[in-house]
């Protein structure tokens, strides 16, 4: 047996090749250009140097992004509020016509996850937290450690929620 992969003699499988999936927004493709605008940070905001923060996002006085954040505003924009708090391993990202946007004085625990949604001021989302798109979190509320948001969900004001409620 030929065992050389460049041989013509190598056994060749013939396969229909199917045609790449349609995205779900057609008219839409990630906006690259997005990608390549530079964020607008306060002076007084604060990064790490291993945080990712690219894109149309906009970070307001005192703000901090801790180690190994990424914030990526490709599909839509992502500000984070005065004196809010992105700890380390959180993720911020947009949806197609939903932006992200976290209030002033928000703490987003470690690893936790916003995606196209809206919190509040003074709101907490806690240590490996998800919020899925569309949701808004009413000021004040606390999204307990591990828990998850379902799509399109409004958190009252000064809630408390947890699990998968």
């Amino acid at each position: 047996m030929n065992h050389d992969p460049t041989s013509p003699d190598w056994p060749r499988v013939q396969a229909e090749i199917p045609a790449p999936p349609e995205l779900p927004y057609p008219e839409v493709d990630c906006d690259w250009q997005a990608l390549h605008s530079s964020p607008i940070i306060d002076p007084t905001a604060w990064i790490t140097p291993d945080a990712i923060v690219t894109g149309r996002v906009r970070l307001k006085a005192r703000s901090t992004v801790w180690h190994q954040c990424v914030l990526r505003g490709d599909l839509e924009y992502i500000e984070v509020g005065e004196e809010t708090n992105v700890q380390a391993g959180s993720i911020l990202h947009t949806d197609y016509q939903h932006p992200c946007i976290l209030g002033d004085r928000v703490t987003l625990g470690h690893a936790a996850i916003v995606h196209g949604s809206i919190v509040e001021d003074d709101a907490m989302i806690a240590i490996g937290a998800t919020v899925l798109s569309r949701c808004v979190i009413g000021k004040g509320a606390l999204i307990a450690a591990g828990a998850l948001v379902r799509e399109g969900i409004h958190v009252p004001p000064g809630t408390l929620w947890a699990g998968c409620p």
